[in-house]
Order: C-alpha cells, then sequence, then structure tokens
C-alpha cells in the first residue's frame, strides 16, 4: 500500500491491509510506511487512551471510510490503535503501550533518516575530495 501523490491514503486498502497483520509489530510498520514519520507522530495524539472510546471511534472510522467519506489520518491511527489491542489484551494499558512502540518506531525511523542523510553527505564530501586531488595531480604535471 503507497501513498499517491497528493499525500492521500486509500482507506479501504488500509483496512485489507490492517486485516492481514497479525503481529503487533506488522502494524506498527504497516502505519509507519502508509502515513510517515512526522505525520504518525502529530496524530498519534488524536488515540485515546481509554480501549472502549478508542475502540467506539474505530468503529466510526471505519463505517465512514466504507461509507464513501474522506479518509483522515488520524483515523487511520485509531483503526491501528484497535487491532493494535485486539492482537493483545484489550485493556487501558495496551493504548500506553501502543504509543510507546510507536513512539519508539518513529524515534528509530527519524534517527535512521539522519545517518541516511549524513552518509550522502559524506560521499559527497568524499567525491568532491577526491576530484580535488585529481586535478591538483595533473596540475603539478
Amino acid at each position: 500500500m503507497s501513498k499517491d501523490i497528493n499525500g492521500k491514503v486509500d482507506g479501504k486498502d488500509f483496512i485489507k491491509s490492517l486485516d492481514e497483520c497479525q503481529k503487533t509489530e506488522e502494524v506498527i510498520d504497516l502505519l509507519v510506511s502508509t502515513m510517515g514519520v512526522k505525520a504518525l507522530q502529530e496524530r498519534l495524539e488524536y488515540v485515546n487512551n481509554n480501549v472502549l472510546i478508542n475502540n467506539l471511534e474505530a468503529e466510526q472510522a471505519k463505517y465512514n471510510i466504507n461509507s464513501g467519506c474522506k479518509t483522515r489520518r488520524a483515523e487511520l491511527v485509531k483503526i491501528g490503535a484497535q487491532k493494535f489491542c485486539l492482537l493483545t489484551e484489550k485493556s487501558n494499558a495496551m493504548i500506553e503501550l501502543f504509543k510507546d512502540e510507536m513512539k519508539e518506531k518513529i524515534g528509530k525511523e527519524e534517527k535512521a533518516k539522519k545517518e541516511a542523510i549524513l552518509a550522502n553527505r559524506d560521499r559527497y564530501r568524499a567525491s568532491k575530495m577526491a576530484k580535488k586531488v585529481t586535478f591538483s595531480r595533473d596540475m603539478e604535471m
């Protein structure tokens, strides 16, 4: 499942993909791959700490998505939290665990992105230095 050019997410495809998830890690990975780290971090605050309220809001979001209403990323996070709780115990502690694991995953994703940027920068600088060394050798001869 992927985002289209406008950054919109197809909610029906998301729900189908989420139904196929059998582990909590798969749910978290699906959410991260669907909306990205920044959007996910902002939408994580919309998840209610009470399991019953979150389940009610998730069911309402599923109904809205299936009836053709506009899909909102906050609704997708609520649905993901509901699936996470279904795979584990249905308790308020699981919502907190979901939020903690999401924040941990977001931190890892941001760290990996920064490391990739730094590695690309270092490669670029090294290639520029290699060109300078080559030109200086040519000038001496």
